[in-house]
């Protein structure tokens, strides 16, 4: 199901420029993954459903959970437990080298 945004958000790209969607506007996925704001989706809003495999979902807010990171470790060929919290799997993967920070949007 396609979401549809429904508030007026603002999103800052990797060179600092700042980009406004206002609602019903077509939102690049990139910038649709830093909109973590369920009140700004109509429906069921998945921020997971927005992330794209090799890249980390958030450290905070909806996405952000043990499972979202234990799946990204799976995807970057980091090893962890399946019972690993949030924060045990993300010192994991710091200790791999492996990026635990959301990329900016272009």
């Amino acid at each position: 199901m396609a979401r549809t945004l429904i508030r007026t958000v603002h999103v800052t790209d990797k060179s600092g420029a700042v980009h406004v969607y206002r609602p019903g506007d077509d939102v690049p996925k990139a910038h649709a993954a830093q909109i973590t704001n369920p009140k700004a989706w109509d429906g069921d809003a998945d921020p997971a459903s927005t992330r794209e495999a090799g890249t980390p979902p958030p450290k905070s807010g909806p996405g952000s959970g043990a499972d979202a990171w234990r799946t990204y470790a799976g995807e970057v060929g980091v090893e962890v437990d399946e019972k690993a919290n949030r924060d045990a799997v993300i010192a994991a993967l710091e200790a791999a080298e492996k990026p635990t920070e959301v990329p900016a949007a272009d």
